[in-house]
C-alpha cells in the first residue's frame, strides 16, 4: 500500500461502462471528457472528507503509480476539481 505524504492523495481509476442502445459497450477510454477517480488514501495534511470519495481531477497533474495491482495517481489535493455526490 502506498501512503501519501503532506497534502497528496492516492486516486484509483474508476472503471465505468455504458451500453449504447445498440448494445455496444463504451468504456471510459472511448468517451471524451474527464473520468472520475476514487480516493483510496490521503496524506496527513488533507481533509479527511476526501477519503473514499469519487472525484474529478486533473489526471495529467499526478504521478502514475500501480497500487495493489490497480492503476492510479498520486496527486496534490489542490488538483481535485469536484466531488461526486
Amino acid at each position: 500500500m502506498i501512503h501519501p505524504t503532506k497534502n497528496h492523495i492516492l486516486v484509483h481509476e474508476v472503471a465505468e461502462e455504458k451500453t449504447t442502445s445498440g448494445g455496444l459497450i463504451l468504456t471510459a477510454s472511448t468517451e471524451t471528457g474527464s473520468k472520475p477517480g476514487m480516493v483510496v488514501a490521503i496524506g496527513p495534511d488533507c481533509d479527511e472528507k476526501l477519503l473514499n470519495q469519487r472525484i474529478y481531477l486533473q489526471w495529467g497533474k499526478g504521478m502514475a503509480v500501480t497500487n495493489d495491482g490497480k492503476q492510479g495517481v498520486l496527486i496534490s489535493d489542490e488538483h481535485v476539481m469536484g466531488i461526486v455526490t
